[in-house]
Formats: structure tokens, C-alpha cells, sequence
């Protein structure tokens, strides 16, 4: 609960033993936490959320957010630019992920277009980078649709 408290800056609306729900706005929760017998007996046979994520509003939104994590000791365990977003994915002490991301600025047509481009068919998974370094680009001034695009490596 403390991990999603600090990163999220979430707080209870609910919590007794076994059972937590957490929030950050006005939804009545966000997050819910379970320890409860038999729930390890469904992990090999039941599908199960790869990650979830959040889109913030811009890079500036997610270099802030980076920044606070960090100021917390939270970092994140992948960074990468997959094209139609750029993305930092964080793993909570239980091993699930969660993806903070923005949109991309700078590719004519938007997502969608992206996936039909010749970048796309090339590297469907993206170009990983480092975030303080990109986010430096940012604090500098440099403007977001040169920080946001992903380069063309391959």
C-alpha cells in the first residue's frame, strides 16, 4: 500500500486487514489490494493484466511525475519509446507493472497512423533510453516533439 501511496500520492478510502482500496482523485477507488486464501491457486491457470497505465498530458507532465517517483526512491525498471507513446513502467513490490506514459506530438496522423508506418513494421517494441537524460532535454527547453521522437536506430 505505502509503494502506491508514494507513487501515486494515493490515500485509503478503505482498509482492514487483507483489504485496501486506494484512490488519487475523486473515483471512488483506483486500486485494490487483496491477500486472501486461494488467490496463488489461480496464477497458472487464469489470465492476468500485464500492466496498467496512465497517460499524462504531456512530457513535461511525466518528467514532473519522474522527478517526484524518484524523489520517493522509485524508479523505473524499463524506459522506452514505443512510437505512439513515451513510456516509463515501474514494478510494485509484488512484481506487477504499471506504465506512466504521454502521447507522442510528432508523428503526422497520430497513433494510429504510426502503426502503419515503415518505423512500426521495422521495431514494433521501440527504442529504450535513459530518463534523466531525457528529461534533462526537457528541463533545457528543447521542444517536445524533437524529445519525443523516437529515433530511428535499426
Amino acid at each position: 500500500m505505502q509503494w502506491y501511496k508514494s507513487l501515486l500520492g494515493a490515500h485509503e478510502v478503505y482498509h482492514q486487514p487483507g483489504l485496501c482500496f486506494l484512490t488519487f482523485d475523486d473515483e471512488h477507488h483506483r486500486i485494490a489490494i487483496a491477500e486472501a486464501e486461494g488467490l496463488d491457486e489461480f496464477s497458472d491457470t487464469m489470465a492476468g493484466i500485464d500492466h496498467v497505465a496512465f497517460t499524462m498530458d504531456s512530457i513535461f507532465d511525466l518528467a514532473e511525475f519522474y522527478d517526484n517517483a524518484k524523489s520517493k526512491g522509485l524508479r523505473p525498471f524499463w524506459c522506452i519509446n514505443h512510437g505512439p507513446t513515451t513510456s516509463l513502467y515501474y514494478k510494485d513490490p509484488n512484481g506487477c507493472r504499471i506504465e506512466f506514459q504521454c502521447d507522442q506530438v510528432n508523428y503526422p496522423g497520430g497513433a494510429a497512423a504510426f502503426f502503419s508506418s515503415p518505423e512500426f513494421a521495422r521495431n514494433p517494441l521501440g527504442i529504450e533510453f535513459e530518463p534523466d537524460a531525457l528529461f534533462e532535454r526537457v528541463r533545457n527547453g528543447e521542444e517536445p516533439d524533437t524529445v519525443l521522437a523516437r529515433p530511428d536506430t535499426l
